[in-house]
């Protein structure tokens, strides 16, 4: 929760940093040392990995103003695109369409 409201919301003078509903967590990716690739199992000839990314399901407020620093690029991509997409996303962010798949979603629009 800390790091999303540091990450993503605007400067406490210029508005209320929105409350995030932080709710299952839904992977956990490992590095065996401290490059960039990331496995979602501990490989066999790694006894204890450097790092690991918990991913989680957040639930946004019904309205919040994201402050996108200048060094991120914030995008609106839908799950088909990302889906089998590995050498534009990345295995992490591929992934998800996959982990999303055991929750049932109800879309209601308005």
């Amino acid at each position: 929760m800390r790091k999303l409201q540091s990450k993503l919301s605007p400067p406490a003078e210029v508005a209320t940093p929105p409350e995030f509903e932080i709710g299952e967590q839904i992977a956990t990716w490992y590095s065996p040392d401290f490059s960039e690739r990331r496995y979602p199992y501990i490989p066999a000839h790694v006894t204890k990995p450097k790092e690991s990314h918990a991913v989680f399901t957040v639930q946004l407020p019904d309205s919040c103003t994201f402050a996108v620093p200048k060094s991120y690029q914030l995008l609106a991509v839908p799950l088909f695109e990302v889906y089998d997409n590995m050498e534009q996303y990345g295995p992490v962010i591929t992934a998800v369409p996959s982990l999303l798949s055991r929750f049932h979603m109800n879309f209601i629009g308005g």
